[in-house]
């Protein structure tokens, strides 16, 4: 039987329960990255956050998983050069803001989160663009709270007899 054998075994000093579900790889930060296109879909069906320099979205994710971040960089931020760069700004910038400890950072385990950068993040402070991702964390799920507080809230229609002239 396959659970006899005592080398299939889990070691006594077995990770946490999410070491499985992140990269674990040289980077040493405690956060995993979205890969499949079906991931990202689905974070961006979800509530957005808007700096100068980036759009931050996020979406729950499936049960159990912890929290993991992925990169949208279009063609319409220039060149490869230029993507490559930016791409390089927002990883260090998520790396800083959550570094080992995402959840003091404001990020949520079982969420998921994108990060679709605008030409701006090029040229953004290094700075600004640390700052503007903890704040758009925080106000991501603020808003979200905020919205399922009012979600079967009805807003009056205006009818053509109320408006002016």
């Amino acid at each position: 039987m396959p659970g006899d054998n005592p080398e299939n075994a889990a070691p006594e000093n077995a990770a946490p329960e999410h070491a499985m579900c992140h990269d674990g790889g040289c980077c040493g930060h405690d956060f995993g990255w979205l890969k499949k296109r079906n991931e990202f879909l689905n974070v961006a069906k979800g509530s957005r956050a808007h700096s100068a320099a980036f759009v931050l979205q996020g979406a729950a994710a499936p049960a159990g998983s912890c929290v993991r971040f992925g990169l949208t960089i279009s063609k319409k931020n220039g060149n490869a050069v230029k993507r490559n760069r930016i791409k390089r700004r927002l990883r260090q910038a998520l790396t800083e803001v959550c570094g080992s400890r995402p959840q003091e950072a404001g990020a949520r385990d079982g969420f998921d989160y994108v990060v679709v950068a605008r030409p701006a993040a090029l040229d953004c402070p290094f700075g600004k663009l640390v700052g503007d991702l903890r704040k758009s964390l925080a106000k991501l799920h603020a808003g979200s709270a905020a919205r399922r507080g009012r979600k079967n809230e009805k807003v009056p229609a205006l009818s053509k007899a109320a408006s002016p002239g």
